[in-house]
């Protein structure tokens, strides 16, 4: 059973539903259970980003085997974090960019592995993924479909509804479960980690706070609609029905693989864009769709405004930053000025308040200002002094 979902514009898409399916029908003791796979490519590639998934252990991070056992949880836990930093500096060594969110898991045996998601630019999908494989000495490590569920797990069983939704992990032949937030000296609760190597930091620091900030979003809207504990066996019983999201981050339509193929084409950009920096990333709603939106950009002020009576003044103030919304505020209020003088006068009173806060440390109040009386200002005024 398929269930419709909000078509967003391409340019403001952060995410793409890919796959809807019910996994238990609705009774009349219970509710029904649907999972929906959403994929947030498009906002990786709005950040010119893309994802790889790394797998590492003992062995494909070369650890010195012990004769006759194995090394310490503690130890292997400690060579695994090593391993990630080599990682990093490694791709530093290439040159890629590089940004890691990470955590422990452990084997059915209960030693460590390490599940890795890697934030690399867009166009070095293909190549970073061979290097980290020739560098873990395989293939097997690298997953280039990645999905947030790596890292988190824990997360991934609802107490909310009894149903076996393969969101634990079996261990051993016996039959019993463990929970994978667990192990023994290493971590009572998994804890998702971060790493960034020196061109990360350097040229796109930007990118990798919002990355970051992403997936903590992504983890505590897990953490809600996942672990809610029942307070009573009857609110068990909902009449709406219960989604389960799975978070994915590779491409997955035409339309991003043919923007990789541009993005390989083009000179990588050094450091990151004016139109990256604007983009705010906001919360994530009901149906598993990502807020964005972009600040206003912020330039000197340097405005040409018009009066009634069509006489013309130029401001300017390269000490005041402005954004294209004050610029519109300002004009709609001179257009109603009756001449230069009384424009000189709206004009000196709006840059005097937009200095003041850091000249006082105060907050500037653009819906007080804009409702002050600037013709009584205008006519109790006396000549302003000129504005350059």
């Amino acid at each position: 059973m398929s269930y419709p979902h909000a078509v967003q514009k391409v340019e403001n898409q952060a995410v793409e539903i890919l796959e809807t399916r019910e996994l238990r029908p609705k009774s009349s003791s219970a509710p029904a259970v649907v999972t929906k796979k959403i994929s947030i490519a498009p906002l990786l590639r709005r950040l010119g980003f893309t994802a790889v998934g790394v797998t590492l252990t003992a062995v494909n991070t070369r650890m010195e085997q012990l004769k006759g056992g194995r090394a310490s949880n503690e130890k292997i836990a400690e060579h695994l974090a090593a391993a990630i930093h080599e990682l990093t500096s490694f791709l530093d060594s290439l040159g890629v960019a590089c940004f890691l969110t990470w955590v422990y898991e452990r084997h059915e045996n209960g030693s460590p592995h390490a599940h890795a998601i890697a934030f690399i630019p867009l166009a070095l999908r293909e190549f970073v993924s061979e290097k980290i494989a020739e560098h873990l000495g395989g293939g097997e490590a690298i997953s280039r479909t990645p999905r947030t569920a790596y890292l988190m797990k824990q997360l991934t069983h609802s107490r909310r509804v009894k149903l076996d939704l393969s969101r634990k992990t079996r261990y051993g032949t016996d039959g019993k479960r463990y929970e994978c937030s667990k192990i023994k000296g290493v971590q009572d609760e998994k804890k998702i980690r971060y790493a960034k190597n020196t061109l990360m930091s350097r040229n796109f620091g930007k990118t990798a706070a919002k990355l970051r900030e992403l997936m903590l979003k992504i983890d505590e809207y897990g953490r809600k609609h996942r672990t809610g504990k029942r307070r009573k066996a009857h609110t068990a019983i909902r009449k709406e029905d219960i989604c389960l999201f799975d978070f994915v981050l590779y491409p997955t339509t035409p339309a991003e693989n043919k923007a990789q193929a541009r993005a390989q084409g083009k000179t990588l950009r050094a450091k990151e864009t004016a139109e990256i920096k604007r983009i705010s990333i906001g919360e994530i709603d009901e149906n598993g769709q990502i807020k964005i939106s972009k600040k206003p950009k912020k330039s000197s002020l340097n405005i040409y405004l018009k009066a009634k009576n069509g006489e013309k003044l130029h401001i300017s103030g390269r000490n005041i930053i402005v954004s294209e919304e004050d610029v519109r505020q300002i004009k709609r209020k001179c257009r109603k000025m009756r001449g230069k003088a009384a424009m000189t006068k709206l004009a000196l009173v709006w840059r005097a308040q937009k200095a003041k806060p850091k000249i006082e440390g105060g907050s500037y109040d653009e819906t007080f200002f804009m409702a002050l009386d600037f013709e009584t200002i205008a006519a109790a005024t006396s000549e302003p002094p000129k504005i350059t």
